[in-house]
């Protein structure tokens, strides 16, 4: 089945992105962890019973395939507990995952669409440093070219470069030539890009 889904997601991230719900979770029985940078991404069906809309990123290359396997080549860069992941984007796959968003930021940041670096900014607990999304942030708007999801506000007259989300949310990249563009879905609403 993750063939059809990773094929079905290819076909159109944004529809797809509409649809479902893409979730990462290390501890699910079978998962297994993804490597961060350039990797094959699997889409496996969460719980095809109750609710067949959620899926979770797999590393597609610890699993067992069958007929019809069509991987995704796609750049990942992981949550860190209570700290930041970055990883740089360029022309070794044509797409871009994170974890799903509960309480993180994500920001795309450089100085243009080509050359761009992701992070994820993960803050689970008291541990975390003070600030720690807020810092992270004004550091990826002195970029010249910078996207940022925001579970806070993070000042006035952003612009559309920077959204912000009340519970959740998905961000997935797709280089479009050599650019980068990003496709969003939070708080279950209609799917958007910038």
């Amino acid at each position: 089945m993750a063939g059809g889904l990773n094929k079905a997601f290819k076909r159109n991230p944004a529809v797809f992105l509409q649809t479902h719900t893409l979730m990462v979770n290390p501890q699910a029985h079978g998962s297994q962890a993804i490597a961060g940078g350039a990797t094959n991404i699997d889409l496996v069906m969460a719980d095809n019973k109750t609710n067949p809309k959620f899926v979770r990123l797999e590393s597609y290359d610890l699993r067992t395939h069958g007929w019809g396997a069509d991987p995704i080549g796609a750049y990942y860069c992981p949550a860190i507990v209570d700290n930041y992941s970055n990883i740089p984007l360029g022309l070794q796959a044509p797409y871009m995952f994170t974890p799903d968003l509960s309480g993180c930021l994500f920001a795309a940041y450089g100085p243009d669409a080509s050359n761009l670096t992701v992070e994820h900014v993960n803050v689970r607990s008291a541990a975390a440093a003070p600030n720690l999304i807020a810092n992270r942030a004004a550091l990826a708007m002195q970029s010249a070219y910078y996207r940022i999801v925001s579970p806070q506000p993070l000042g006035h007259n952003l612009g559309p470069n920077v959204v912000t989300y009340a519970t959740g949310g998905n961000v997935v990249g797709r280089r479009v030539g050599n650019n980068w563009q990003f496709i969003y879905r939070l708080d279950q609403n209609p799917v958007n890009q910038f």
